[in-house]
């Protein structure tokens, strides 16, 4: 302000001197050296500048511009580009001659933009170009690869600078000071004082930690023959009953896995036979206050010679999948390999007497465009056959659209529509500007929530959405993913931020990405979303808007209570960092006390995000059935990457979760799955997978000690906890004992190789972290990969980021 000030002092003594006005800085170069630029000396001092990365700016841009920039080299679209012509060199005398400045970093940016240098005859605009060897971005780049740190904290907690990081701020302090002289250089202004103290009263909300109702389990009961579908003397029809042909595929796959059983072609027919035996359809509907829920609703019930089906649209899947599952049949993962049909010559139905439903009304699996793997085009795919993505089971990929449910991150117009006119709106920065800065993402703003007028603004949106789309349910107003913007710290929103709120912390991007201990800003996040709900509501009661409980405000509130239109989706739920467990539990039982509608949105299917065997189902098999007993409205899992050869228990684990009529334990489920799948060798495999889980309980516990990952570094430190926490030697002795107990059955020994194929990515995994892995080692494990892959598509997406070894 200072600088700007001084010009336009300059600019009323002397009119012709045009160029006082304030304009921005134009940084130009490759991409290493102008984000160091911009990040360490253009954020820090609020200066006004536009960024060139390996692009062109001809000089007849330049007056546009207080000072021009080129960094290292020119790359990309500017690659190639010069100013030898007479016209570039003459637009650029005129620049320099009307008070602008240019800057070229390093040698080879310079000869390329002017060629060599001729010492006999001095090039005059040279001499009027700042120039330095000494490169900013490149030299901490090169320290890094070196792996040569620039400062460490030391005993008492002072950062102590290296000799290479006082290298690196000598350049610094160069540069800053050729910017710092640039007279005419725009700044932006104070906005407001930014403090990471937070300003609200206290709460009072006194929330639960568990919720009401317990899991209830069972052991599984023993069943006498029931109806004989199938020996010598007859043979059982599939009617399609009352349902008619929207049951027809499901008919068709129950009869194609009886004849996959028997060899016996099995009839459908449309209308139920007078006698049987027969496997009808029929409409059934919940009874009034049924407990287990209202949503996927079926019961199965015996009436002499027939065995009735009955259900709601996903229930009759749950219908067709149970009967199935008392045949001896299993889906223990996608594709052919994962569907386990016994053989028999005579099949006989067990007694089977049972009604069930779930309080999950959304059963939402994302799987990002990630193959299903049917084991037949005609059957239901490996989720649906569980109960998941089998809202309205026949007609959509997108149950939540389906049901008129939307949500998912909103104002992803914002920035580009409204900041010009309404940079209030927008969150105060660290720098005192609310200048984000968003760079590639435009569409990941950061607000001023205590703005009233902005959320004024967005409730009119959101009522003319709902008048556009009167069937919508719910519509979103969930804030955006996070950026490279930190969160508003203006007074006004630090007063909506209870002294009292959960422990948080709130990350800072510039000069250097670090955090700063604040509280929770949930309170503050819920106020605002309580204004957008309250304004909405005076014109659609009814309506529900969904709003995420994400990042720095998973935590539940305590002082301000949700509007009851809200519609909740938590994330809590990253296992990898939890050391004792019933995390999960604390916070969606707070968060279900306001009795508001209550999604699951976690994304714990990501595990701990490393190429190596991952097993969190027993927590998340627990935390699921108490969701379900206790009336959650639904669940949405993200980072589903079907990362099947290191996952797979996990994965079954979680769908049983949601489609389990018998209430059976974890425990029973986990040994029927490695049974069905592993027979003589399913002990051996069950163990291999108890000291994956041990594995990932100690990784989590240290994990849940150790400082916050801030950054990918951190991030990669607290997967790679799960590797160093994982014996490999013992899982391979587990997969070698099943081997020997299953002989030359082939089919199992298949299983069995794409578990060690998992084992195999983990321990090169664990290698590669070591180092001494030769350029020879890492072409054999690829080629290795793509054959196994070649063999088994379905243990991992060929294409899977985690694969690609570098």
């Amino acid at each position: 302000m200072r600088k700007t000030t001084a010009c336009y002092a300059a600019l009323a003594a002397l009119p012709f001197l045009a160029f006082c006005e304030a304009k921005p800085a134009a940084i130009c170069g490759y991409g290493s050296d102008v984000h160091a630029i911009a990040g360490d000396i253009m954020k820090p001092n609020r200066y006004v500048y536009e960024t060139f990365v390996n692009k062109w700016l001809p000089p007849e841009e330049f007056p546009k511009y207080a000072v021009v920039y080129f960094g290292e080299k020119l790359d990309g679209e500017a690659k190639g580009k010069n100013w030898k012509d007479a016209d570039s060199r003459a637009a650029i005398e005129r620049y320099l001659d009307d008070g602008g400045t240019v800057v070229v970093a390093g040698e080879y940016c310079l000869r390329q933009l002017m060629g060599f240098e001729n010492k006999k005859t001095p090039d005059p605009l040279r001499a009027r170009i700042i120039h330095r060897n000494r490169l900013f971005g490149r030299t901490r780049v090169e320290y890094g690869r070196a792996g040569k740190s620039l400062g460490f904290a030391d005993d008492a907690g002072n950062f102590v600078t290296t000799p290479e990081g006082r290298h690196v701020d000598e350049i610094k302090a160069d540069y800053a000071a050729i910017f710092a002289s640039v007279t005419n250089l725009a700044v932006h202004p104070v906005e407001g004082n930014w403090a990471a103290v937070p300003l609200g009263a206290p709460g009072t909300l006194e929330l639960p930690r568990k919720f009401p109702k317990r899991a209830e389990f069972r052991q599984p009961e023993k069943r006498g023959e029931g109806l004989v579908l199938l020996d010598g003397k007859t043979k059982a029809v599939i009617s399609l009953g009352d349902c008619g042909d929207v049951v027809r595929p499901l008919a068709e796959e129950l009869a194609w896995h009886l004849e996959k059983m028997s060899g016996a072609k099995f009839d459908v027919v449309a209308d139920e036979p007078a006698a049987g035996p027969a496997l009808v359809y029929r409409k059934a509907s919940p009874p009034e206050g049924f407990a287990r829920g209202t949503a996927a609703y079926f019961k199965i019930w015996r009436e002499g010679d027939k065995v009735f089906l009955g259900g709601e649209d996903a229930g009759l899947s749950r219908a067709t999948t149970y009967v199935l599952e008392a045949l001896g049949c299993r889906y223990i993962w996608p594709g052919e390999s994962g569907k386990i049909i016994p053989k028999a010559e005579r099949i006989a139905l067990p007694e089977i007497a049972v009604e069930d439903a779930t309080s999950f009304v959304i059963r939402r699996m994302r799987l990002y465009g990630k193959p299903e793997w049917r084991d037949r085009p005609e059957n239901r795919d490996f989720y649906r056959w569980h109960g998941l993505n089998d809202t309205k089971f026949m007609t959509s990929e997108k149950p939540n659209e389906a049901d008129a449910y939307q949500w998912g991150h909103y104002y992803g117009d914002y920035y580009k529509k409204y900041y010009a006119d309404h940079r209030e709106w927008f969150a105060l920065q660290p720098d005192g500007t609310r200048n984000l800065n968003l760079g590639s993402h435009p569409e990941r703003p950061t607000f001023c929530l205590s703005n009233r007028e902005l959320a004024r603004f967005t409730a009119e949106r959101i009522k003319a959405q709902f008048r556009a789309n009167p069937d919508k349910k719910a519509l979103s107003i969930c804030l955006p993913d996070g950026a490279t913007s930190t969160q508003c710290m203006c007074e006004e929103c630090r007063k909506l931020d209870p002294t009292n709120a959960a422990p948080g912390r709130v990350t800072i991007y510039f000069p250097t990405r670090h955090s700063v201990p604040y509280v929770a800003s949930t309170d503050r996040v819920f106020e605002f979303m309580n204004r957008v709900a309250e304004a909405v509501a005076e014109e659609f009661p009814d309506k529900l808007l969904s709003c995420y409980a994400y990042g720095g405000y998973t935590a539940p509130p305590v002082k301000t209570v949700p509007h009851k239109n809200l519609l909740i989706l938590s994330v809590a739920g990253y296992y990898s960092v939890y050391g004792k467990g019933g995390e999960v539990e604390r916070n969606l039982a707070a968060w279900h006390s306001f009795g508001n509608r209550l999604l699951w949105r976690p994304n714990a299917h990501a595990g701990f995000g490393v190429l190596s065997p991952d097993n969190i189902g027993r927590r998340m098999f627990e935390d699921i059935s108490l969701m379900e007993a206790n009336g959650l409205f639904g669940v949405d899992y993200d980072t589903m990457s079907s990362e099947w050869a290191t996952k797979a228990f996990m994965y079954y684990m979680v769908c049983r979760a949601h489609y389990n009529p018998d209430r059976l334990d974890f425990d029973t489920i986990a040994d029927d799955w490695c049974r069905a799948g592993f027979g003589a060798g399913w002990k051996h495999v069950r163990e291999y997978w108890d000291l994956v889980e041990a594995a990932c309980n100690k990784a989590a516990a240290e994990n849940a000690s150790a400082p916050p990952a801030l950054d990918w570094k951190g991030r990669a430190a607290r997967s790679m906890r799960l590797v160093n926490a994982t014996d490999y030697d013992a899982l391979d002795k587990c997969l070698a004992d099943a081997r020997a107990a299953v002989g030359d059955d082939a089919e199992i020994n298949a299983r069995i190789d794409r578990l060690a194929f998992g084992a195999r990515l983990g321990r090169f995994r664990k290698r590669l972290a070591d180092g001494g892995v030769t350029e020879e080692e890492k072409e054999e494990t690829r080629a290795f990969i793509r054959d196994y892959l070649a063999r088994d598509p379905t243990a991992f997406p060929a294409n899977h980021g985690k694969l690609q070894i570098k």
